[in-house]
């Protein structure tokens, strides 16, 4: 069989300089970059696609050898002519910095310019500089206007991106079903995070009626990209039974492929699994693993089970200040069970220094976030006054919040001081009632007021 090549000569025989340069083009889209490459280093003036193309060949050493230097030189060319796509190149070079000094300014400066110019990647890529203050300040309204102008040119992650936007009112008013239909046009390109995104959306019926067979079909599909927050999520149905038949088993599976590919929820609760025996035979040290890659990640639930592990020597030799450590990372994130076990580290002089007046910094942190516990700590701290001047009003307060949530031992103290008039009107009626709330959890103290005054529970 005879092969067609084409030569050189044969195109600048029978085509004029624009289709030379065009047939440059159309052989490098058609990832032939060899032949491609021969005719364009023919084209003694290259125009700024032509320049483009060759800058990408040079860049990634496509059939010619990589040169990063003549491929910016190039790309900046083909940027100063007009061409989105160098221009686009000339805002990744800057932001970067391969190739030319790092220059942030300069990146949205031709960044701005491409996207205006219609460069859809520039477009997408712009709307996420707005939306995470990158470079220029924050601006959710300008980061949607991106979005849409990419997404209506049918760019899949554009148009997730601006469903996101729709459906938290980011920019745009909240429309949840326009973000449905944002999210539909990008899954019927087999987008991952939109196959994601809509899944969600169907197992909570928002903007479409609720359907979990539609997102478990969703989340396969996208799980089978290889996207792990699908995978940590199919988990999460198969842990608590939602809409599929619960099956720890098969929830070990999927956490641990989202785990294996580095998603840190997807690790965290793989180690969870191995804590508690679920799905999986019980194996702290193996927790403890996935706990630590997790807290690595920043993941501040890791990171405050890891400090538990690491207080109770669970799966890990006891060490109180790896703890301390691990509880403060999390607590810096708002992480309400670090922030008590942190207080009370403080407060028992357990791995760090002794210091009731940081104890109570960090209890009330926890207590304001309405976590039982610490709302009962720091009442007593505030009736014994350690750590904090003595106010039996705030020691009321704080009692109150903690027993109002059913906390046994809030109760009693709520009781007591209703009974011996600290911080409030004495009221034995209140106190008996208190009292009768931690009796009937079974608090020995509360039972044996109560006998006192010949009252049952």
């Amino acid at each position: 069989m005879m092969t067609i090549q084409v030569t050189i000569e044969s195109v600048a025989a029978e085509e004029s300089h624009d289709g030379i340069a065009q047939k440059a083009i159309e052989l490098c889209a058609a990832d032939k970059w060899q032949e491609g490459m021969a005719i364009a280093k023919t084209v003694k003036a290259p125009g700024p696609d032509l320049q483009y193309i060759m800058g990408l060949a040079y860049y990634n050493g496509k059939g010619t050898d990589k040169d990063v230097k003549k491929a910016i030189g190039l790309f900046r060319l083909s940027a100063e002519g007009g061409c989105p796509e160098g221009q686009h190149q000339m805002a990744l070079a800057h932001f970067y910095g391969q190739g030319v000094e790092k220059d942030i300014a300069e990146c949205i400066r031709w960044m701005t310019k491409s996207a205006e110019g219609g460069s859809v990647e520039a477009q997408r890529d712009l709307g996420n500089m707005y939306l995470n203050g990158i470079g220029v300040e924050k601006d959710v309204a300008a980061s949607a206007k991106w979005y849409r102008k990419a997404a209506e040119q049918g760019d899949a992650d554009a148009q997730t991106s601006l469903g996101v936007s729709l459906l938290n009112g980011l920019g745009v008013p909240k429309d949840e079903t326009a973000a449905v239909e944002w999210y539909r046009k990008a899954v019927a390109q087999n987008y991952a995070r939109a196959q994601y995104n809509l899944a969600v959306l169907y197992c909570q019926g928002r903007g479409v009626h609720k359907n979990y067979k539609e997102a478990y079909d969703l989340l396969l599909r996208a799980a089978s990209q290889g996207l792990s927050v699908a995978e940590n999520y199919l988990g999460c149905m198969f842990r608590q039974g939602t809409g599929v038949p619960q099956d720890p088993k098969k929830a070990v599976e999927w956490f641990a492929l989202a785990a294996e590919h580095g998603d840190a929820i997807g690790q965290k609760n793989l180690a969870l699994m191995y804590r508690n025996g679920e799905g999986v035979a019980k194996d702290l040290s193996k927790a403890v693993v996935w706990y630590r890659k997790a807290a690595d990640q920043g993941n501040a639930d890791a990171q405050s089970d890891l400090g538990t592990l690491y207080s109770r020597g669970w799966g890990v030799a006891k060490d109180d200040k790896v703890a301390v450590d691990l509880y403060i990372k999390a607590a810096a994130q708002g992480h309400v069970l670090a922030q008590h076990n942190l207080g009370c580290s403080y407060l028992k002089g357990k791995g760090v220094a002794r210091n009731p007046k940081t104890a109570s910094r960090w209890l009330r942190l926890a207590a304001q976030q309405g976590f039982a516990d610490a709302a009962h700590d720091l009442a007593v701290l505030y009736r014994d006054g350690e750590g904090v001047g003595v106010d039996y009003g705030e020691s009321v307060k704080w009692f109150r919040k903690a027993a109002e949530q059913g906390h046994a031992s809030a109760q009693h103290n709520l009781g007591c001081m209703y009974a011996n008039g600290t911080g409030v009107v004495k009221d034995d009626g209140e106190a008996v009632k208190w009292f009768r709330k931690a009796a009937r959890q079974g608090l020995k103290n509360s039972i044996d007021s109560l006998k006192r005054r010949n009252l049952s529970w």
